[in-house]
């Protein structure tokens, strides 16, 4: 009788390849990652030495964590779908070890920065930390990992001008929409709003959502050369 299971040498050598996926993965979004730590880093070393005022380096190194945190995912969705899975998929990866390296290794990134902003709450002063920082935080790197891994699956699925057209429109209607109910609402409301265990499980649900998207834009992805 003919059996359809798999070998040890076949499922371990699949494993590699998952293995290997990552690696390459995490190799590229490290680079980005620490690119933009390095560039926080550089602009309050340039704060301090001009101004000494450690009062607004305080303010300004937690507003840019969660700021560059978002903007990491989404840039990485749309450069990585332009740019690296045609060269996985090139290279021999199959579609299955892109879209889980990519995957896998987009969420520990955004781990990292979660980690850093951790460490933000240990250094910084406990007087210059908004209350509940570290849950925003998490929700803001949520919400950006799951529109980057949508962007990307829009460029993946129907190309680049589909994917920034996209894009365009989903910052108006975001910040346009969070500039609205934060004038109509208040500041206040609006934190506490997002500090709803509901709003983070539908954070949670909305990045699955785009990761499965993500999976079956590169599982449709024709390379072409």
């Amino acid at each position: 009788m003919f059996c359809a299971c798999k070998s040890g040498a076949e499922v371990e050598e699949g494993m590699k390849g998952y293995f290997r996926s990552m690696f390459y993965w995490a190799y590229c979004m490290e680079i980005l990652f620490f690119s933009m730590l390095g560039a926080i880093v550089l602009v309050i070393f340039i704060y301090i030495f001009i101004t000494g005022d450690m009062d607004q380096v305080f303010q300004y190194t937690i507003t840019y964590i969660p700021m560059f945190g978002v903007i990491y995912p989404v840039s990485s969705g749309m450069n990585m779908a332009n740019m690296q899975v045609p060269l996985a998929l090139s290279n021999g990866s199959t579609r299955k070890e892109t879209a889980c390296g990519f995957l896998v290794t987009m969420h520990a990134a955004m781990l990292q920065f979660w980690i850093v902003s951790a460490v933000c709450c240990v250094i910084i002063p406990a007087e210059h930390i908004p209350d509940d920082y570290l849950e925003m935080c998490g929700l803001l790197f949520l919400a950006g990992c799951g529109i980057g891994n949508g962007l990307g699956a829009v460029i993946l699925r129907f190309g680049n001008k589909v994917g920034w057209i996209v894009y365009m429109f989903a910052m108006f209607i975001l910040i346009g929409g969070a500039v609205a109910v934060s004038l109509l609402l208040g500041k206040d409301t609006v934190t506490a709003i997002l500090n709803n265990s509901p709003i983070f499980v539908a954070g949670m649900v909305f990045d699955v959502l785009m990761s499965v998207a993500y999976y079956m834009g590169i599982k449709k992805y024709e390379v072409r050369i």
